[in-house]
């Protein structure tokens, strides 16, 4: 992921500037909230606040677990059946798959919508077999590519669904973006 962090950070940073209720994490070995420092007024700012706050980066990741923080620490207060919950993860994780499970399976649960993007998804031999990512793929309403300005352009399409198809959900993969 750290090839991919600067542009996601970016994509992150661009959220929060034009929605109202965004909420940002990081995760590697812990969780981190970085909603704060994405509130800086210029991206330098903001990537000069991130540097001082994320911990653990390039320590691998472990995704169920941090997740399990987030439902802990913040998935009362955050998540409701509005809520379109995104991860951005290419989805190796070092820790137990049962863990990454229950915990999507929670938030599943508790969102109206769980997407899933994938830098690696972008790429034309990429085969989501690690056991973390296999792990996830049935709690994940849309996997997509997050690899260029493209693939994230594209995310307007499963996000305006929710509109338009009264709620009704579909899963999506969408290698090809």
């Amino acid at each position: 992921m750290n090839l991919y962090s600067l542009f996601l950070a970016r994509f992150a940073y661009t959220l929060q500037k034009h929605f109202r209720r965004v909420h940002t994490f990081v995760f590697s070995t812990q969780l981190v909230e970085i909603t704060e420092a994405l509130k800086a007024r210029d991206l330098p700012s903001a990537f000069q606040a991130l540097s001082q706050q994320a911990p653990g980066w390039s320590g691998g990741t472990k995704i169920g677990e941090s997740l399990a923080e987030f439902n802990r620490l913040y998935g009362r207060r955050l998540l409701t059946r509005d809520t379109l919950l995104t991860i951005l993860s290419d989805g190796w994780d070092t820790g137990e798959p049962e863990v990454l499970v229950r915990e999507l399976k929670s938030i599943r649960q508790r969102v109206r919508k769980l997407i899933w993007l994938n830098p690696l998804l972008g790429l034309a031999e990429y085969q989501p077999v690690t056991r973390g990512m296999s792990a996830a793929l049935p709690y994940i309403d849309v996997f997509a590519p997050a690899h260029n300005l493209a693939s994230l352009l594209a995310l307007e399409r499963h996000l305006s669904q929710v509109a338009y198809h009264g709620g009704k959900e579909q899963r999506s993969y969408d290698q090809n973006l």
